[in-house]
């Protein structure tokens, strides 16, 4: 055992509430390749974190080790376990980054969300997940082909989560399919219920039949309705 790894365990016995001790020590277990270790000692330790983050960034590495180092498959239940944790939103996706931002293996990042979308029930959290697989696939491998397909999997999970939505029309604008942007941003209206949005849709909709689709009687109509919203 290394002295960081002795160190790092000594700091969490002092206090087990310490978030730098624990990283310490997957990262001190990681450079030892001490994976057994890893896996018995880092999830124990995860799980007396109040902050969800760290515990959820922890189990998911632990995950990880279990499955892919150890070639044991039932480190699946603390993948689980880690979507279990109540840790919601973009926080959950952040924490699934986190357990990979030290070796930068953004595509078993996305594997780790991937898998974790398959074991969950709730449609709000598989939304999140599908959605942080493609904004991986586009911010962090430079993949936008690969992006579409989740950011439209994501919003057909859960409609009421926009951000999908607005991805995939950033990346359409990008190459210019601006008749494809125009249809996500019908689906959008078709979905929004704050007026306020809805008639922000409606403008940004007329600038674009305006501007790049060079359609000035339905761009007049959709500015005609983004007047009539009551905001």
């Amino acid at each position: 055992m290394s002295n960081a790894t002795q160190e790092a365990l000594a700091a969490l016995d002092a206090n087990p509430q310490d978030a730098q001790a624990l990283v310490a020590l997957e990262r001190a277990l990681t450079e030892e390749q001490a994976w057994s270790q890893l896996v018995e000692v880092v999830p124990e330790r995860a799980r007396a974190q109040a902050d969800l983050s760290v515990r959820v960034r922890m189990l998911v590495r632990a995950s990880h080790v279990q499955r892919y180092e150890l070639e044991d498959e039932s480190g699946a239940a603390l993948l689980n376990e880690a979507v279990g944790a109540g840790l919601a939103g973009e926080g959950l996706v952040e924490a699934f980054l986190a357990a990979y931002e030290p070796d930068t293996n953004w595509k078993a990042a996305v594997g780790a969300m991937i898998d974790a979308y398959s074991a969950c029930d709730d449609k709000a959290t598989r939304a999140r997940l599908l959605h942080g697989a493609g904004h991986t696939y586009e911010d962090r491998l430079f993949d936008r082909e690969r992006a579409i397909p989740f950011y439209q999997k994501a919003f057909k999970e859960d409609p009421t989560f926009t951000e999908p939505l607005e991805a995939a029309r950033a990346i359409y604008r990008h190459t210019e399919h601006w008749g494809t942007v125009a249809k996500l941003y019908n689906v959008e209206l078709k979905v929004t219920v704050d007026n306020r949005r809805k008639a922000e849709i409606l403008k940004e909709l007329g600038d674009l039949q305006k501007d790049k689709l060079k359609d000035w009687d339905n761009a007049m109509e959709r500015y005609r309705e983004a007047l009539a919203v009551d905001v």
